[in-house]
């Protein structure tokens, strides 16, 4: 499941994972801005497609300041190597059939917060 937030609630309750980031392996670190949620229920409500559809809906990065490949790697060591073409902090949720269907693309970033990490 993608967690929805906010820049506030992002720092509340993601940022502890930066310094733990197995406790978010159970959701591959995925979150989504709320403004994001928001375009994708309107875009959703506004689609002409007939019948049910599912798609997942995700920021285009992680929540985590950790290539990707790195968390993968080291938490999920049994699971296999995200795609090549995974952006360096790419989401592991594929959200290329919302954007067929819905034309949703992920506007908003942790990254676009003024959040940085400490080195």
């Amino acid at each position: 499941m993608v967690w929805a937030h906010t820049p506030e609630t992002f720092r509340r309750d993601l940022l502890p994972f930066w310094e733990h980031a197995a406790l978010g392996a159970s959701n591959l670190w995925s979150y989504i801005d709320t403004r994001d949620c928001g375009l994708a229920a309107r875009l959703a409500l506004e689609c002409a497609a007939a019948g049910h559809h599912a798609v997942f809906v995700s920021a285009a990065d992680t929540c985590m300041p950790i290539p990707t490949r790195v968390l993968v790697t080291e938490y999920m060591p049994a699971a296999p190597a995200p795609a090549a073409d995974l952006p360096e902090y790419g989401a592991l949720f594929n959200t290329s059939a919302a954007q067929k269907l819905l034309g949703f693309k992920a506007r908003y970033s942790w990254r676009d917060y003024g959040i940085h990490h400490p080195q």
